[in-house]
């Protein structure tokens, strides 16, 4: 299989017990209890490439047993997936000036609506992204909406990944107070991929949309293929890209 880089600390490292946490069409969602690599997505070309995926030539283990990870590899059930090359994720870089404020206007419509749940709850976390002190603003978002990854958390991810494409400070202090909420208000799946985030790590589809916005290709086109990411992540990822861009330029004047 190819691997993403960010497996490496454990799939190099010695076997250790894992457990399966979720499972899709396209996907196998395993964890180790690893603060270093929160989870390791078994997953077909076909797939979203998440940051931690260990993407298959061919089709998914269909035996989920035991669950193995280490010495070079994954043990599902009876199967091995050894690594046979590596693959670093994508961590977008943007550049704030005059353009990019052009391009998140053309951007914003071009969006469609979050769902009313996620939506209540963006005035406040704007006016805390600005600054201003509201308690509870990032707690209200994580794990708010329902599937593998909530529509609220995918939000913050697209924020978390801009401010950090931005050089913004704000992520810090955003993966703080993501962090002390998400292991008990979301899913497994979701609170790693918020790590990720927090790293600057995301998935191919919105460092697309981060570099069009950079003037490194065209922004219809990168919304049109976010938008296409799962059925309302790519979605939320974009509310939280343009959210970010929106209240750095407002902080800037």
């Amino acid at each position: 299989a190819a691997a993403s880089t960010v497996l490496a600390p454990l799939l190099e490292g010695p076997a250790r017990s894992a457990r399966v946490v979720g499972t899709l069409g396209t996907a196998v969602h395993i964890v180790a209890d690893d603060e270093r690599v929160p989870l390791v997505c078994i997953c077909i070309p076909e797939a979203v490439r998440l940051p931690p995926s260990l993407v298959l030539p061919g089709p998914l283990p269909t035996h989920l047993g035991r669950a193995l990870v280490g010495n070079g590899g994954v043990e599902i059930g009876e199967t091995f997936v050894g690594v046979g090359r590596w693959w670093r994720p994508l961590r977008p870089v943007l550049d704030v000036g005059p353009e990019v404020v052009s391009r998140t206007q053309l951007a914003f419509r071009h969006l469609q609506p979050l769902e009313p749940a996620v939506a209540n709850a963006v005035p406040a976390f704007a006016g805390w992204l600005a600054g201003r002190t509201v308690p509870g603003a990032v707690a209200a978002l994580v794990g708010r909406g329902g599937g593998l990854t909530p529509a609220g958390d995918d939000l913050l991810c697209g924020v978390l990944v801009t401010l950090r494409a931005m050089r913004d400070s704000r992520s810090d202090r955003l993966a703080r107070a993501i962090g002390q909420v998400a292991a008990t208000q979301t899913t497994h799946v979701s609170a790693a991929l918020l790590v990720h985030a927090s790293r600057g790590e995301c998935v191919p589809e919105l460092a697309g949309l981060i570099a069009a916005l950079d003037g490194r290709g065209d922004v219809r086109a990168a919304m049109r293929r976010l938008a296409a990411v799962g059925h309302t992540s790519g979605t939320s990822l974009a509310h939280g890209v343009l959210l970010a861009v929106a209240t750095c330029t407002r902080a800037s004047g």
